[in-house]
């Protein structure tokens, strides 16, 4: 009961599917790979861009909730004010919703991320308009609407925002960036704040970790850096360039505590013994 003798057919690995062939022996399932040809939809413009801000490039995420990407971008073609547009794809076609102002403040450093648990995105930035504060705006909505909180500070002083990223494990998004007058004294130290979305209008920030072993980019509003979500190991992972050692390609690990208030990080891991900028990581 239970089991079934056959006879192989070729060699069979101890433990591996098998199929029934239509001769009553049995054959190990092997994967074999498809060549499929690709095709690509017609371009589509999203908005004008200013792009000789080379720190403020478009941020574009998938919100799940509602299928469709999100893109912020700051608006060339209205006095460079940070907008957003949602992106509907059908087939290999593109489409954009209407244009949603989110900030008409001078800012820089514009990220990106989506809160798949409160079903909502955030972006954060520098805005020089308010001394250089970072701040951050909550886009929800659903369907083809945008809607825009209140700008709500993480950071009331000169800081620049680094990268951001949503642990889906503890429900908590980690925001990165540089900051003078570190907590050390020492300048341009990088820190980790984290946040809670509570409604379309209020986020919790808390936290603001010093990594003492990080230090963003001196050279002006240059912070090479991105964060990922690991949800394998549910850590996160941020990789920069570390203008303390020589500009080295460095990589750190973060984890949240079981009830998401705090975060902690281990070493940092040189990745690349040399100058290295343009820094973008995913998960697999």
């Amino acid at each position: 009961s239970g089991k079934y003798k056959a006879v192989a057919s070729g060699a069979i690995t101890n433990g591996k599917p098998v199929v029934v062939n239509s001769t009553g022996t049995v054959t190990q399932i092997s994967a074999t790979g498809l060549a499929v040809a690709g095709s690509g939809g017609a371009r589509l413009s999203v908005g004008p861009f200013n792009n000789t801000d080379d720190v403020s490039g478009p941020e574009i995420i998938y919100d799940t909730t509602r299928n469709k990407a999100l893109v912020v971008y700051k608006d060339s073609g209205n006095s460079d004010d940070l907008t957003g547009n949602l992106l509907t794809v059908s087939g290999t076609g593109v489409t954009k919703g209407s244009d949603v102002e989110i900030t008409t403040n001078n800012l820089f450093l514009n990220r990106l991320v989506y809160d798949s648990n409160a079903e909502m995105s955030v972006v954060i930035y520098r805005d020089n308009s308010s001394s250089g504060y970072s701040r951050s705006n909550i886009l929800s909505g659903s369907g083809a609407t945008l809607t825009v909180s209140s700008p709500i500070n993480f950071r009331s002083s000169s800081s620049n925002p680094m990268a951001i990223t949503f642990d889906s494990n503890v429900n908590r998004i980690a925001a990165f960036y540089d900051a003078s007058g570190s907590t050390s004294g020492t300048s341009d130290k990088i820190h980790c704040i984290t946040g809670e979305i509570n409604s379309a209008s209020s986020i919790t920030w808390r936290g603001n970790i010093e990594l003492t072993n990080g230090l963003g980019t001196s050279a002006g509003f240059n912070p090479a850096a991105d964060a990922c979500f690991d949800s394998n190991s549910n850590r996160v992972v941020l990789v920069y360039q570390d203008a303390g050692n020589s500009s080295y390609g460095t990589a750190i690990v973060g984890t949240f505590a079981g009830d998401g208030e705090s975060i902690s990080f281990g070493s940092p891991v040189v990745f690349s013994s040399s100058n290295t900028q343009a820094l973008n990581t995913v998960f697999d």
